[in-house]
């Protein structure tokens, strides 16, 4: 009843977002279900970033030699953490929202203002 949090390496093919995976929580629960999939990035020292955020229904796109099904998918992710996968999932991005976090430039001081700037 609660959303699960997973960190996959993903690739994007098209309307597709590809994730690789192995039996347990993530295989169990996705396929056949609305998902959301979001990717953050930030440059702390900029104090900038920013967040995507897909939703969409994930499937099983694996075939019976564990490979990609050959629906037109170019290609999956480089998986870089250890274990091993045997499914593909891929989510056909249906809504995409996002936000770009910028800098604020500091704004001059106002004259009025008890500490602004004076004449002189």
């Amino acid at each position: 009843g609660y959303p699960i949090v997973f960190p996959v390496n993903y690739a994007i093919d098209g309307d597709d977002i590809i994730v690789k995976t192995d039996h347990g929580e993530m295989y169990e629960h996705v396929p056949l279900h609305r998902v959301a999939f979001e990717v953050d990035q930030f440059d702390e020292a900029n104090h900038t970033g920013w967040n995507l955020l897909v939703r969409g229904e994930a499937r099983d796109v694996t075939d019976s030699h564990g490979e990609i099904y050959a629906m037109g998918l170019r290609r999956g992710p480089s998986v870089w953490a250890p274990g091993e996968r045997h499914h593909w999932l891929a989510i056909r991005i249906e809504r995409i929202s996002g936000r770009q976090i910028v800098r604020q430039t500091p704004q001059d001081p106002d004259p009025n203002e008890p500490g602004g700037a004076t004449d002189g």
